[in-house]
């Protein structure tokens, strides 16, 4: 095989795996799985408890003594009064 067609053969693989790429970053920032951090309003993709960038909790708290599930702005839970962890 000649270089030049090997090089340009290459480089086609490279464009649809470029392609291929952004399409699932275009999925991604239009999925519902997209949450924006209430604090500083960072857009994170992802199933992430946390934000990257400010460490605020994202996903609701699980009280370690009942198991309710309940809002992360509250300090303690409201079925039992078991402080957040």
């Amino acid at each position: 095989m000649p270089c030049g067609r090997m090089g340009s053969g290459l480089a086609s693989l490279w464009a649809i795996a470029g392609e291929r790429n952004q399409n699932l970053i275009d999925t991604a920032e239009n999925d519902k799985d997209l949450v924006h951090c209430p604090e500083c309003h960072w857009q994170i993709t992802g199933n992430f408890s946390w934000c990257p960038k400010c460490g605020t909790r994202l996903k609701p708290y699980r009280c370690e003594y009942c198991d309710s599930i309940f809002p992360r702005d509250l300090s303690e839970c409201p079925h039992c009064g078991a402080p957040a962890a």
